[in-house]
């Protein structure tokens, strides 16, 4: 109803800086002096000197009903990360190492569950709650006769968006009622 799946790959995107100390050590070994780059949105282009990157863009939301009174959310996000690597013997090593760690990142228990501030002209701020996430078939390719290496993968999360009472307009008569079972010990 109100989630902007925007702000998830926002949020991704500055989980994946938070851990550039370590991931730059990693890429120093491959090549002196880089930084990750990280994007939100596929680019048609890349400058060389922004590799190696992150890439994020939304490509799906399917929306159904996890409650009477809430939404369930499951956004898959397209991920592609990219290497220049002129050393063909290190580009396969190379590009495999990048997805290996940006992956473990967002596979990371600590990093599954996490709340997203949003914002929307209707409802203004708010806050929901990512409750899963998962990343799905890796994929890995070459481009420009072998110089720049990609890995390709989907990043899902599942989001649970309460809808408040207020939304809905049934009056409690009409509202249908829960009926308890009836608990019988069995001897």
């Amino acid at each position: 109803m109100n989630i902007n799946p925007h702000y998830i790959a926002i949020r991704a995107i500055n989980l994946i800086e938070s851990y550039k100390t370590k991931m730059d050590a990693i890429i120093n070994t491959y090549e002196t002096g880089k930084t990750l780059t990280c994007f939100s949105g596929i680019r048609p282009t890349i400058p060389v000197n922004q590799y190696p990157c992150f890439e994020i863009e939304t490509q799906s939301n399917d929306t159904q009903w996890g409650t009477t009174r809430g939404q369930r959310h499951t956004v898959n996000f397209r991920c592609l990360i990219s290497i220049s690597c002129s050393k063909l013997d290190y580009r396969e090593e190379y590009i495999c190492t990048m997805a290996s760690m940006i992956v473990s990142i967002l596979q990371d228990p600590k990093n599954l569950q996490f709340p997203i501030e949003c914002e929307s002209p209707i409802n203004g701020r708010y806050v929901l709650s990512v409750y899963d996430s998962m990343v799905t078939s890796v994929s890995y390719s070459s481009t420009k006769e072998g110089t720049i290496g990609v890995a390709e993968f989907t990043w899902v999360a599942n989001v649970h968006e309460k809808i408040p009472d207020i939304n809905f307009t049934a009056v409690p008569a009409q509202m249908p009622g829960i009926v308890s079972p009836i608990i019988k010990e069995v001897r």
